[in-house]
């Protein structure tokens, strides 16, 4: 029908790097089993990837209050991954 899929890989802040507590370590587990599937699977199905998951781990302070809220990334991140998913549509309408 036209559609252009862009599948898109699931943020979730490293465990490490913001230091809260274990417990939420199943979550975060889910969300990188979820992108490692993914990846392959846009390779695969031969339609496009924005691999928001990796750039976010790139930067530091994309989530508020990781102690209460560790799936919601804040403004900062969504700028990111608005930017990321522009792009993204810019390059697929370039061709």
């Amino acid at each position: 029908r036209g559609i252009t899929p862009i599948l898109l890989t699931s943020p979730a802040p490293s465990l490490d790097r913001y230091g809260h507590n274990r417990t939420w370590a199943p979550v975060i587990r889910f969300h990188q089993i979820y992108c490692w599937q993914t990846r392959p699977v846009a390779i695969a199905l031969d339609v496009d990837l924005v691999d928001a998951e990796k750039e976010l781990t790139r930067h530091d302070g994309m989530y508020d209050d990781t102690r209460h809220d560790f799936i919601h990334f804040n403004a900062a991140g969504h700028r990111i991954i608005a930017g990321l998913l522009t792009d993204k549509v810019r390059e697929l309408e370039a061709l």
